[in-house]
């Protein structure tokens, strides 16, 4: 339960991600179960990420943006939330694959644009070092409100 003069942030999922074989076939189990053999060359998978929403009171993150063939989807999800792309303030994509990113052209007011490790806007790329330790704790990257 949040704190009198807390802030509380909303956890919305826009679209749950999922990430299986094309032909219902999954291969990688423990050795000697079926389905133990490793992906083969030319396997097809079907994947999409899980489009999450942080909605705060005075700011808003997205989390992972889906294909570039799920704008349309995405823009209703967000409509649905009373929510515009210029409402936006940080786009979150976890690390570069495309259904992760995907979709990060619609958020060109964001206030950045955080892909796997790299932070930018518009031409500017802000160097943090995800890894530097200090008092023996990574520095986390801030979203400020």
């Amino acid at each position: 339960m949040a704190q009198t003069g807390e802030t509380v942030n909303e956890i919305i999922v826009l679209c749950e991600g999922y990430s299986r074989y094309a032909d219902g076939e999954h291969p990688g189990g423990a050795d000697g179960e079926e389905g133990s053999e490793a992906a083969a060359a030319g396997d097809v998978m079907l994947a999409n990420c899980t489009c999450t929403l942080i909605k705060g009171p005075d700011c808003n993150v997205i989390v992972d943006t889906m294909t570039p063939w799920d704008g349309d989807l995405l823009l209703r999800r967000l409509q649905e939330h009373q929510l515009h792309p210029d409402d936006i303030d940080y786009v979150v994509s976890t690390h570069g694959h495309s259904d992760h990113l995907g979709n990060n052209n619609l958020f060109l007011r964001a206030k950045r644009h955080i892909v796997g490790t790299n932070i930018s806007q518009r031409n500017r790329y802000y160097i943090h070092d995800f890894n530097a330790v200090w008092c023996g704790k990574t520095l986390p990257y801030f979203v400020p409100a």
